[in-house]
């Protein structure tokens, strides 16, 4: 395919809900898209996705009430005003997602059959048995083959070429050699950064590339802070981690301690449908303090609706040997979703001009200090909807409006430490790192021990020979977006939403504020 030097009227980097979908819904009105992705184009977070995407369409819910619980799980720093967007614009946006891309969400007596999910009023969950995202990427990849969309796939992102504020292209790997594409509106839709953790259910290509070469250009980036973990999640015998969808807890299924105590109470009246922050603290909690394991028992919940609404967890658990329905399976938190990334407005577009940014590499304002549960899909839904209108009708630039509580490169003060700062050696160390020291719980001490750490790895990096190897750049931009969120961790001196700090286990008014930085 000749990419090199070519220019485009869009370039799309990423192959997930937000990447593809951007790229079908641009291409319908005729522009040259082309889509690059790092790995196989079916090789994202969008594929593992179980729960579904979060719609007030039933006729007890209400936008009102999706509003509520959204900002409520967000822990005060959701921006209200994006929120409502998400919330009102929803079912026009998801009812035109399920024309265009064919998807076919479970229904009942010829009604959508919703689930039920943490931090939620009522079922609103749209999904697919608990393969919801599985299906989503294959309607996805189908169609964008139907269409004949240009795909360029095993294409690394380098870096965003600018000419003053604006984006004029990208530079890619490919094939062993630097390529260069060329486009005035760039679309950044790379995903997540659970891979920066030792136990993540993230794709093994969520490395928060985007996010980082974003920043490295000039793009700003927000609420990089706010890592939500997933309470349930199973270390299989092979050492992968299999996320159990937040709907088995809705169905029934209890969290218990080896004393076979539901313990979740203790710390939310919700108990197991508490939002993930609140039980991924109380399971971590409960591990560290007591030195307990953690279950998840289904043995109230009916083999048979298992089966059924559960189909993907149900044969796993077969072909892994594991009978639910006599012993509870254990389990533990895993990194699962990046609230924060680059910040955004109403219509994805970043402070660099031409850059706009969907999905969970972007910061919308929705998610806060803790996304609530299925609002994800829908917003890459919602925003990539809205940016492709953007890019279409020649919407002004607008630009980032700064309020009066958004802190832009705040100061860091880093203090002395006694121990010898050791350098990180591989990813392996990273990921161990960030679990021990930038994790579900965290202090001062550790956080400033991270950040030192990763200082000094780069300063060694930076005196070595560049290489154009997959991995290694991985390592770098890994590196990078961990400083950020470690750094990020320490100035904000409370505790919020996925943010526990156990120096300051209370949450503080004065930092009801959003943490930003921009390279200088």
């Amino acid at each position: 395919m000749d990419i090199e030097n070519k220019k485009f009227d869009v370039i799309v980097v990423g192959s997930g809900i937000a990447g593809l979908y951007s790229a079908l819904s641009l291409k319908k009105f005729g522009l040259n898209v082309v889509v690059v992705t790092k790995d196989k184009v079916d090789e994202t977070n969008t594929s593992l996705a179980q729960g579904g995407m979060a719609v007030a369409l039933s006729k007890e819910d209400s936008i009102e009430l999706h509003l509520k619980d959204t900002i409520e799980s967000g822990a005060g720093i959701s921006d209200e005003n994006v929120v409502r967007i998400l919330v009102s614009e929803a079912k026009k946006r998801v009812e035109e997602f399920i024309k265009v891309v064919g998807i076919q969400f479970e229904r009942k007596d010829g009604e959508f059959d919703f689930a039920l999910e943490g931090g939620h009023s009522l079922p609103r969950i749209l999904h697919i048995k608990d393969k919801t995202g599985e299906y989503i990427q294959r309607c996805l990849v189908e169609k964008a083959l139907h269409e004949n969309l240009r795909i360029v796939e095993n294409a690394f992102l380098l870096k965003i070429i600018t000419e003053g504020n604006c984006v004029t292209g990208i530079e890619i790997i490919l094939n062993g050699k630097r390529v260069k594409m060329f486009s005035d509106n760039i679309v950044l839709a790379t995903g997540g950064s659970g891979q920066l953790y030792k136990i993540t259910t993230n794709a093994g290509t969520a490395t928060g590339d985007g996010i980082v070469i974003a920043y490295r250009a000039g793009a700003m980036v927000s609420n990089l802070e706010f890592v939500q973990f997933h309470p349930t999640a199973i270390i299989l015998p092979d050492g992968r981690v299999r996320l159990i969808t937040e709907a088995i807890r809705g169905a029934g299924a209890k969290i218990i301690n080896d004393r076979g105590e539901r313990f979740i109470c203790k710390y939310d009246k919700r108990c197991e449908l508490a939002t993930r922050d609140i039980v991924s603290r109380a399971i971590y909690l409960e591990m560290q303090n007591k030195k307990t394991h953690v279950y998840l028992d289904l043995r109230s919940v009916s083999i048979e609706k298992i089966k059924k609404e559960f189909e993907g967890f149900y044969e796993t658990m077969i072909l892994y040997k594991k009978d639910i329905t006599k012993n509870p399976i254990e389990i533990a938190p895993a990194a699962h979703y990046m609230n924060g990334g680059i910040k955004v407005n109403e219509f994805s577009q970043s402070n660099l001009e031409g850059l706009y940014a969907v999905g969970e590499a972007s910061c919308t304002g929705v998610h806060g200090a803790n996304r609530l549960a299925s609002n994800s899909l829908l917003e890459a839904v919602v925003f990539s909807s809205r940016a492709v209108e953007a890019i279409v009708n020649g919407v002004k630039w607008k630009g980032l409006r700064l309020g009066k509580r958004d802190l832009v490169n705040p100061h860091i003060d880093l203090k002395k430490l006694q121990e010898s700062i050791k350098t990180i050696k591989d990813m392996g160390e990273l990921k161990e790192m960030m679990w021990n020291n930038v994790g579900i719980i965290r202090e001062r001490k550790t956080l400033e021990e991270a950040i030192l750490m990763v200082k000094k790895t780069k300063e060694k990096i930076n005196q070595q020979e560049k290489i154009l190897d997959k991995k290694y750049l991985e390592f770098i931009n890994m590196l990078d977006l961990s400083e950020l969120i470690a750094s990020a961790a320490l100035i904000r001196e409370e505790s919020r939403g996925c943010h526990y700090r156990k120096d300051f286990p209370n949450e503080d008014e004065k930092w009801k504020v959003t943490i930003n930085f921009v390279l200088q």
